[in-house]
């Protein structure tokens, strides 16, 4: 049997200790803290699956709540089993995938526990989306989209 040494032992704890500190706070860092953050983030993954054959609602639900309220999830899925045929977090029936690299957001307006942007996607400004966000339990999730055209 092998014993360390004190120092050695407090070594190894020290190691160990800033590797797991850094994959937490790295880990920390990867999440969108602010409403404009988290409409990029979102936005990229959502149109990257669905681009990639993955319905987020099926297949990655826990991502989808990460960024959208579970109000907002029952709305979508009450308006499709009632045949509302476009996506409601685009408000458009089209997609293409370079709109992923190029969420274009507004001045954030703030009030409270609830943020407001215009949402654009590529170089032509299709879709427009006016997407409101609220926050809960200090976690900023999108609460409704609609078309900004209207």
């Amino acid at each position: 049997m092998v014993f360390m040494k004190k120092p050695a032992l407090i070594l190894v704890a020290i190691t160990l200790f800033a590797l797991t500190a850094g994959q937490t706070s790295a880990a920390m860092r990867s999440d969108p803290k602010t409403p404009d953050e988290v409409i990029r983030v979102f936005y990229k993954w959502y149109i990257t699956a669905i681009d990639g054959g993955t319905d987020p609602f099926t297949k990655d639900r826990t991502t989808l709540k990460r960024y959208v309220t579970q109000r907002f999830i029952t709305q979508i899925e009450r308006d499709e089993k009632n045949g509302f045929d476009a996506d409601e977090l685009l408000q458009t029936q089209d997609l293409e995938k370079e709109w992923a690299d190029s969420v274009n957001v507004s001045k954030i307006s703030i009030r409270g526990a609830s943020a407001t942007a215009i949402v654009t996607f590529g170089t032509e400004n299709y879709p427009r989306v006016t997407v409101t966000l609220l926050k809960e339990a200090g976690v900023w999730k999108i609460d409704r989209v609609r078309n900004a055209a209207q």
